[in-house]
């Protein structure tokens, strides 16, 4: 974070004293991206917009697409926007990436994508395709640090959907790089919370906070952030410890802060948390208990974020059953299994129906049809047209007509729109562009 910083600063300074140059929209990006992990994230997200405004405005700004938007949409979009607009911009990002040559930045584009992906609430099934095709195109390019995260990534989406068998082993080499083992120790605290190894969720929580700190730029910020709050909400409830009800109550604070700046992504993780910490407020009664829940998964279900709902709906479940309100318990429980399959967490979903013999004769198989928010998918075409290209001036010159660098094009007259609606501040139609 020092070297961005620093790094950061450095080029804005040469863009003030010398103008506008080629590389500017990246420039900006990067400086937003330090604003914002220093806690202007405001100005952060402003320069972010700024960045975009300045994609296309000449052709050699192009190369810069790839970089521009790994920044923006990987580190600053979802800080005032839902999660699922930045996928369309980060595939582009990434597919512009390995046609121009910036494949370093294509590819990190490609971990920026997934990364988001998972915290979205979109079906786990086609995204666990894409990393395998996104880890195959870091493989053969060296990128060792994307095939690391990737694989994190692989193991966390595989052990939800069943297809290994302990879903909280997830592993992490050796060598990997601070941010793959910052993502592997929330992917273990998540998954052993989900599978009802709450001291082991404690511990990785623990060592979360040891890490260096995060920042709101990170997409999966407030989903670990409600974590850890849930952890210590349980924890309190069973030991009784005062710690526990001031680290619950750090955690609810900073996801407070994130919803009094407009981070639509932390709304809905800030109510999953009030209604846990209900259950054990003496202050609080049965009903009251039940509307921050129903709020809760109302709040997730409109959202999109059907693996919150799903969790908020087996708490639910859970809180009843201990009150001895079957029926109720029962229906949120089958709400419950139903959101996991949908999530495409099916080795949770089969955990529940070995503990809750009601839920047997429900089927778990997920054969939804979820709206993908017209999310693209990765497709090989593009790695393996850019094996057998140079990477200078790929998408401006290939003389036999394989490729006419279409996508760049595009992307530099998206980059005019959006300049042309900043003028204008029709933000609504932005939106629409992205």
């Amino acid at each position: 974070h020092a070297e961005l910083a620093m790094l950061g600063i450095n080029m804005m300074n040469i863009t003030l004293t010398f103008g506008l140059m080629e590389c500017s929209s990246h420039v900006y990006a990067v400086y937003g991206v330090v604003l914002a992990a220093n806690g202007d994230l405001k100005e952060g997200y402003r320069f972010g917009r700024m960045a975009l405004e300045l994609v296309g405005r000449t052709e050699e700004a192009s190369e810069y697409i790839a970089r521009t938007y790994m920044f923006v949409f990987g580190f600053l979009n979802h800080l005032k926007r839902p999660f699922h607009q930045s996928l369309g911009a980060l595939m582009d990002a990434h597919k512009t990436g390995l046609e121009s040559g910036d494949t370093e930045y294509g590819l990190l584009a490609s971990t920026a994508y997934v990364g988001t992906y998972i915290v979205c609430g979109l079906t786990l099934q086609p995204i666990h395709a894409d990393i395998v095709g996104f880890q195959s195109a870091s493989g053969s390019y060296s990128q060792y640090a994307c095939n690391t995260l990737l694989g994190v990534y692989r193991d966390l989406v595989e052990g939800l959907m069943g297809l290994k068998g302990d879903p909280c082993d997830i592993r992490v080499p050796q060598n990997a790089n601070n941010m793959a083992i910052r993502y592997a120790m929330f992917a273990k605290m998540m998954t052993a919370y989900l599978f009802h190894k709450l001291d082991l969720a404690q511990v990785h929580s623990e060592k979360l906070d040891k890490m260096s700190k995060e920042s709101f730029t990170n997409p999966e910020f407030t989903v670990v952030i409600m974590y850890q709050c849930l952890i210590s909400i349980a924890q309190m409830g069973r030991t009784g410890k005062s710690k526990y009800r001031t680290q619950a109550d750090k955690y609810i604070k900073v996801l407070e802060e994130a919803s009094s700046i407009g981070n639509m992504n932390a709304h809905h993780s800030l109510c999953m948390c009030n209604a846990e910490r209900a259950t054990i407020s003496k202050k609080k009664s049965r009903d009251q208990v039940k509307g921050a829940y129903d709020l809760a998964i109302l709040t997730a279900t409109k959202t999109g974020f059907i693996q919150t709902a799903a969790l908020a709906s087996e708490r639910a479940g859970v809180y009843f059953l201990s009150i001895r309100e079957l029926d109720y318990g029962e229906h949120y429980l089958r709400k419950a299994l139903e959101g996991y399959a949908e999530w495409g967490a099916l080795a949770k979903a089969e955990k529940m129906r070995e503990k809750y013999p009601f839920l047997r004769g429900l089927d778990v198989s997920n054969d939804t049809a979820r709206s993908y928010f017209g999310r693209q998918r990765f497709t090989p075409q593009f790695f393996e047209r850019h094996q057998d290209m140079k990477h200078a001036n790929v998408a401006r010159n290939s003389e036999d007509g394989s490729h006419d660098g279409q996508p760049a094009q595009n992307l530099r007259d998206k980059g005019n729109i959006v300049r042309s609606l900043f003028s204008r501040g029709n933000t609504k139609a932005l939106d629409d562009i992205e």
